[in-house]
């Protein structure tokens, strides 16, 4: 397939501007160009490369710079969405992986109509911007390809989130009787797995980290004088026996004895119940004779 360039959307020229130099990558059957600006260019300028694979490439980037990139659609030949990410290689596998594509939205049913023609969406670098000015030349280039007759697919005319969202789509999150699509569903025991292989050995969110002072206060004042939720509260024999577990308590003779709430049976034997919890855990080789072990 011959290199073809973008469809001449708008004619956006700024004084002074340099003209890219251009790094090249893809995937199958999709295209990606990484271009280092020194200014803005005209958007026909931009090219994108299908025969030039993804592996090949990798984005300069550095800790201040963020990337706006967009997505090209090769059928109708048009940017049919604008945004913004650190990895343009993980955000461009994200756009088109399953897990991302379950959600219904306009840019997913977008992309889904594509691939159900055997096409996928090309990914095209438009800028490189200090972190702190993203949202603004964001919202700009989405300008540009909107006022050039572009049919973006983004649901807020850029930024963060759903800060900008229109009453309309408001209405629609919001709706009466609107189930989360993960209500009622549990991970399989291989989807648990790859959780916890790639949170092994990485810290908690909040590890290493406290709340301000005025946070705390707050939380005071709303706790204050306040029961907590089972205080004063007396939980039935049957609840207990559900949370509990299965003990195999050997007494001074040798007896061995199966009980279900190994607390309830030191009460009842004259036995301390953090003394019989340290024997349970291997602290201690026994009390007052007596041994238990997990069942």
């Amino acid at each position: 397939m011959a290199r073809a360039a973008v469809a001449q959307q708008v004619e956006h020229r700024t004084r002074n501007a340099k003209r890219p130099r251009s790094t090249r990558g893809g995937g199958s059957n999709g295209k990606i160009i990484a271009q280092e600006w020194g200014g803005l260019v005209p958007v026909s300028e931009l090219k994108y490369h299908p025969e030039v694979s993804l592996q090949q490439w990798s984005p300069p980037s550095p800790e201040d710079v963020t990337f706006i990139y967009g997505l090209y659609d090769p059928l109708c030949k048009q940017i049919r969405y604008v945004g913004k990410t650190n990895d343009l290689s993980k955000r461009y596998s994200a756009h088109l992986s399953p897990l991302w594509l379950r959600d219904k939205t306009y840019k997913n049913n977008w992309i889904k109509s594509l691939l159900a023609r055997g096409v996928r969406p090309s990914l095209i670098l438009l800028e490189a911007v200090p972190k702190e000015q993203w949202e603004e030349a964001e919202r700009r280039w989405m300008f540009i390809f909107l006022r050039a007759g572009s049919r973006l697919t983004n649901m807020v005319p850029g930024g963060y989130g759903m800060h900008y969202a229109t009453p309309e789509i408001r209405r629609k999150m919001g709706r009466p009787g609107r189930i989360p699509w993960n209500k009622g569903k549990k991970l399989t025991p291989q989807q648990c797995m790859n959780h916890a292989r790639a949170m092994k050995g990485k810290p908690g969110y909040w590890r290493g980290k406290h709340l301000p002072e005025s946070a705390r206060a707050k939380l005071r004042a709303a706790k204050l004088g306040k029961p907590t939720g089972l205080k004063g509260r007396k939980v039935s024999d049957a609840i207990c026996d559900k949370l509990s577990s299965d003990w195999i308590v050997r007494d001074p003779s040798g007896l061995e004895i199966t009980v279900r709430n190994l607390a309830r049976f030191c009460r009842s034997h004259g036995l301390l119940v953090p003394l019989m919890n340290k024997v349970a855990h291997g602290s201690r080789s026994h009390h007052r004779n007596w041994t238990c072990r997990k069942l």
